[in-house]
């Protein structure tokens, strides 16, 4: 065979060539493809545990919850990362320094995920409280447990504790006794005239005190009963004396002095689950009771506080009922008591019972907690936010910030500096069984020149139906709805 010629040669050669690369062969061509680097998604924040840490603690470790986690997130305290540990997809903690909450404010925390993908959630809003100085210590015991009491500061500087029921399951208080703010101790006083629980005590002008409606304690074979019976003690005699009765029997109902030196009692409820809308004014220069105008609509569990100009602003409390549970109302209305007529005026911001309401020296009331029932439902939860009432304008305002922690039948107590101390209670989130399991120990105080709540000392034990009692020094004496005979101070 003749050799090729050079062109032929190289067009054989070059046609080898491209048969090699269009089969894949040889070191020319593109690679195989390759499958894209995974994306990270993009987190979200649901949840933080806790919500909130009082200022000037120490670390703690915060739980995140939400979605799209991975193992290289990490939380950021205000954009600065912390040391993160990956739980799950949907869980994270890490641990805050001391420093991060050495000072009362706010943070913001997010999640961050790094690329490909991935990128920063939405902040959720840590909150660092204020704390302030005070204290609880104990004082001598009460010769009973009381629950659902009353305890009355006398002209003297004593406190009369009356009536009550006991935690030990709904044995009657029938004694009252009297603490002595010079030795810190309770000693006995006279016997009621009736024994009573959830009812009134009222300072008279004159210094005697009157004791009004109530629930009877049940005995053997012996149901609850409401009481329309009302009695006065006397300090200089020790005694307890029958005076004349109120028009309808009640309980869960509030008793007002006015500024005539008689006693507004309003609405409350029997033991069948009415409730009333009926109000009646007590004379004590002729010892009974007469009705007076009826409020709006009937309510129990509700605050009823003097005004300035003479007035009674009456707000919340809890309406109809069945079994299942009340309505919580959110209505508001005002006593003149030169017309005896209740007049409408601006609601709450929140429906809500068994809060408190107290008065400022710059006239204005703030109402803070409670409970928010629905009829048929129950209990759904309790309130952490706080309401002013001006009374010039007839409105009422939320506050910008919220307590330490949402509670009700909670006590409140204006304290010399002008601050409110709330204390105790009872608190939940959701309804049912565990709403009144709940009980507190926790204490707070009110400022209202910046509007803030901050947490003090916290109660030596928990306290539901208790009650809180402004001492002549300052100090606050605190009886009660434990489950023990015990009572403590705050200083």
């Amino acid at each position: 065979m003749k050799p090729c010629n050079k062109i032929f040669c190289s067009l054989i050669a070059l046609s080898a060539s491209l048969a090699l690369i269009s089969c894949g062969g040889g070191q020319a061509g593109t690679p195989p493809p390759q499958n894209p680097p995974s994306q990270n998604p993009q987190p979200s924040i649901t949840s933080v545990a806790p919500t909130s840490v009082p200022a000037g603690g120490s670390d703690f470790i915060l739980t995140v919850n939400g979605a799209g986690f991975v193992t290289a997130s990490e939380i950021r305290w205000n954009g600065a990362p912390r040391g993160t540990t990956f739980v799950s997809s949907t869980i994270l903690t890490a641990r805050i320094l001391a420093n991060d909450i050495a000072a009362s404010g706010s943070a913001e925390v997010t999640v961050f995920n790094p690329a490909p993908g991935g990128g920063a959630s939405s902040a959720m809003i840590f909150t660092i409280i204020a704390t302030a100085a005070g204290g609880f210590s104990p004082a001598g015991n009460m010769r009973v447990p009381r629950q659902d009491h009353t305890a009355t500061l006398l002209p003297n500087g004593q406190v009369l504790v009356a009536g009550g029921v006991s935690l030990i399951c709904c044995d009657p208080v029938s004694t009252s006794e009297l603490f002595d703010p010079k030795t810190n101790q309770f000693h006995d006083t006279g016997p009621m005239s009736t024994a009573r629980y959830a009812h009134t005590a009222t300072l008279l002008l004159d210094g005697r005190v009157l004791l009004a409606g109530g629930l009877a304690p049940p005995g053997p074979n012996i149901p609850v009963q409401a009481l329309l019976s009302a009695e006065l003690y006397d300090p200089a005699t020790g005694t307890f004396t029958p005076t004349g009765s109120m028009v309808d029997a009640r309980s869960g109902h509030t008793a007002t002095l006015l500024s005539d030196g008689k006693v507004l009692v309003t609405c409350g409820r029997d033991e069948n689950l009415n409730v009333w809308q009926w109000a009646e004014i007590y004379d004590p220069a002729i010892g009974s009771f007469t009705l007076t105008g009826n409020t709006m609509e009937p309510r129990a569990y509700h605050t009823a506080v003097l005004l300035d100009d003479g007035k009674v602003l009456v707000a919340g409390g809890y309406g109809r009922c069945d079994p299942d549970g009340c309505n919580s109302l959110a209505s508001a209305e005002i006593f003149n008591p030169t017309s005896g007529a209740f007049t409408p005026t601006a609601s709450l911001a929140n429906e809500r019972d068994s809060h408190s309401a107290t008065l400022l020296s710059n006239r204005r009331v703030v109402v803070a907690g409670g409970e928010d029932q629905v009829s048929g439902l129950g209990p759904v939860g309790s309130y952490a936010s706080a309401e002013t009432f001006d009374p010039v304008t007839g409105i009422f305002s939320s506050a910008s910030a919220t307590m330490t922690t949402s509670r009700f039948a909670h006590t409140a107590t204006l304290l010399p500096n002008g601050r409110i101390l709330l204390t105790g209670g009872t608190n939940c989130f959701s309804d049912m069984a565990d709403c009144h399991r709940s009980i507190l120990s926790s204490a707070e105080l009110f400022d209202p020149a910046s509007a803030t709540f901050f947490i003090t000392g916290s109660m030596v034990k928990k306290r539901s139906g208790h009650r809180a009692t402004l001492l002549l020094d300052g100090r606050v004496l605190i009886t009660g709805g434990s489950d023990d005979n015990s009572a403590e101070l705050y200083e």
